[in-house]
């Protein structure tokens, strides 16, 4: 069987797997994700976090480094609200 290396999109940690569909490396990992996605508490508290990371792209201006990393957390919290 071939092992297949994909990131874990929790922790953003590298595991191997057999299986095409495993997005956690653990089940740890899978149950915090469903935990912090289906507790409505946290859900307001990630719309906060997104207007926030918003305004600190709109005022980053040059920096593109930290620009990208804040885009990548932002694309991070808007997923996790789908």
């Amino acid at each position: 069987m071939i092992k297949l290396c994909k990131l874990c999109k929790l922790c953003g940690k590298e595991f191997k797997t057999h299986k095409k569909n495993k997005i956690y490396c653990s089940i740890e990992c899978r149950n915090k994700y469903h935990k912090i996605k289906y507790s409505s508490k946290n859900k307001i508290s990630i719309k906060t976090q997104i207007k926030k990371l918003e305004r600190k792209i709109l005022y980053i201006g040059a920096n593109k480094m930290r620009r990208e990393a804040l885009l990548l957390e932002l694309d991070y919290l808007n997923w996790l609200l789908k």
